[in-house]
């Protein structure tokens, strides 16, 4: 069989008769044309789930509003000074102490950072700036 009668694409045909050097550019034009469709559908991937987060988030954001707003509204239309009173005890004995917050390793630093402060084991600002700045070179 021929192989000008065996190409279905007659127009790569005066590609062809080239020779080889031309069709290993069109191969390598085919595959960066492939990595560039490759790419663009991943960009549009990750816009669409940038997407789709802004929108969950928006989302919720609205629906903690709108709780809060309902229990605002619920709040307001009550009379009753007990539960007021239970209410507002709840919600201060549920703010957390930064205190509380730190492990056991940073709440003694920070008591052996005040024993030495209290015995006067101190050291000037002027002092450690000094020792900063010799040590950066500033």
């Amino acid at each position: 069989m021929n192989t000008k009668q065996s190409i279905s694409k007659p127009h790569l045909l005066p590609l062809l008769e080239k020779g080889e050097e031309v069709l290993g550019y069109f191969i390598i034009i085919i595959g960066i044309n492939r990595r560039i469709e490759n790419l663009i559908r991943i960009t549009n991937c990750c816009n669409r789930l940038h997407l789709l987060r802004n929108f969950a988030l928006n989302t919720i954001k609205m629906n903690i509003q709108a709780q809060k707003i309902e229990l605002a509204k619920i709040i307001l239309a009550t009379e009753n000074k007990a539960i007021l009173k239970q209410i507002k005890a709840f919600l201060n004995a549920s703010k957390a102490d930064w205190w509380d917050e730190l492990s056991d390793a940073e709440k003694n630093s920070i008591e052996e950072g005040i024993a030495h402060a209290e015995s006067g084991q101190l050291i000037p600002h002027e002092q450690v700036m000094k020792k900063v700045k010799s040590k950066f070179n500033l």
